[in-house]
């Protein structure tokens, strides 16, 4: 027996184990029914029987205690498994057979051809089981005409049998080769993508020092020319190209980080931040395009929002820089607005704009993470779209929702999230809030 052929065995009896529960109630549902024909107590005995195989058989699962027992005797074991398995179901299908009733005979035709088929569905990927589950089934058709015969005495009944169980087996038999077919091409097919992953991981990893490299370069430089001799308005644009690299640093971070992002699990970090430098940095980087464009760019912050809050300051960012693109980018003429509150303990970031806006049908499969454009030039519809999930936002409760108006702001992004203030008492100046 070849690897290969081990590896199958091996694969169709973990799928066996998973299915247990679903073959003995099968078991007793196939008693209930037919105890009448092969009599209470032969019945009875053949379920007893039944299910302590099938227990026998759980600890042949590739998690059972007998399997780690047998080792290389592992396949053989599964063969002689299945084969009990079916001998024991189907020999209820003789006593039927034997039973002297026309009924017998044909509920003894349909279980075992069910049985047959159930056997050659359920193991496409191993010729060796399927043959350990099917061959007991059709030796005991095979005494379907021999019944006919014996019991009723009805030769043609006895070869119109044979007949339709040999047509039974032939299609069964050709199902089977069509499915295995089907089932090595999707193997195929599920292997070419893995290696296509783990080349796209090793491209990633080998990348990493070339792209972190440059941004490195660019990090220092930037360190350097600020402790030159600077006006406020180049120490101001310094610091946003600083700022931007750190942000764009951390992203790359976790970009590489594959494992953790295919099994989405990308952890969230947990630190304090000032709102207000962060909604400050955020927009930083829009206000020179947003001018140029001759938008009116403001910010506004709640009193209550004011201060030192704890969360995920990285992502955070990342969310309402991403926001804030798309505004001043779709945006013709008009304003974009930023503003920050706390509306029922949540923190609430709001970017609102002038521009056309996103449509119901766009809007639902929308991100701000998404390098699509998210808004038609022109054309609006006027209608507030549900809720947009951001998976990697925030926390689980975190999320985006999208509105419009027929207002001055008529489409705005509400961004709420769960983070816990932490104020410090001067951080928080009396007043209305604060506007720029």
């Amino acid at each position: 027996m070849t690897p290969e052929q081990k590896r199958q065995i091996a694969q169709a009896m973990l799928n066996r184990s998973r299915q247990w529960k679903l073959r003995v109630g099968v078991a007793g549902v196939v008693s209930l029914v037919f105890f009448s024909l092969a009599g209470i107590p032969a019945t009875a005995a053949w379920f007893a029987a039944y299910a302590l195989l099938h227990a026998l058989e759980l600890t042949m699962g590739p998690n059972g205690w007998l399997a780690a027992r047998l080792r290389t005797a592992y396949p053989a074991a599964c063969l002689g498994m299945v084969i009990a398995s079916n001998v024991l179901f189907g020999s209820l299908g003789v006593l039927q057979i034997f039973s002297g009733s026309m009924a017998g005979l044909i509920c003894a035709g349909l279980l075992l051809s069910g049985s047959i088929v159930n056997s050659v569905l359920n193991n496409p990927g191993s010729r060796q089981m399927m043959l350990a589950a099917v061959l007991p089934q059709v030796f005991y058709a095979l005494m379907l005409p021999v019944g006919a015969v014996v019991v009723h005495h009805d030769p043609l009944f006895a070869l119109q049998l044979l007949v339709a169980g040999g047509l039974l087996i032939g299609s069964c038999s050709a199902t089977w080769r069509h499915l295995a077919e089907t089932f090595v091409a999707m193997e195929a097919a599920q292997a070419l993508a893995e290696d296509a992953n783990r080349a796209k991981s090793d491209f990633l990893a080998t990348m990493s020092h070339e792209i972190r490299t440059p941004l490195n370069g660019v990090l220092g430089m930037a360190q350097a020319m600020a402790a030159d001799e600077l006006s406020d308005r180049q120490r101001e644009r310094l610091d946003v190209v600083t700022q931007s690299g750190q942000a764009l640093l951390a992203i790359l971070s976790d970009v590489l980080d594959l494992a953790k992002i295919e099994a989405r699990k990308v952890e969230l970090e947990v630190a304090d931040f000032d709102l207000e430098s962060l909604v400050e940095t955020a927009q930083a980087t829009f206000r020179v395009n947003a001018e140029a464009k001759g938008l009116v760019f403001q910010t506004r912050i709640d009193t209550d929002a004011l201060g030192t809050w704890r969360g995920d300051p990285t992502r955070l960012c990342q969310v309402l820089s991403n926001l804030i693109s798309n505004a001043v980018k779709f945006t013709e003429t008009g304003r974009v607005l930023v503003t920050a509150g706390v509306v029922a303990g949540r923190l609430r970031l709001v970017v609102e704009d002038t521009g056309p806006g996103v449509t119901r049908p766009r809007c639902s499969s929308c991100s701000p993470n998404s390098s699509r454009p998210m808004r038609p030039r022109r054309g609006s519809t006027g209608d507030r779209a549900g809720p947009v999930d951001l998976p990697r936002a925030g926390p689980a409760d975190g999320r985006i929702d999208h509105r419009r108006s027929c207002g001055p702001a008529r489409s705005a992004f509400h961004l709420r999230r769960s983070a816990d203030p932490h104020r410090r008492a001067a951080s928080l100046p009396g007043g209305r809030g604060r506007d720029r």
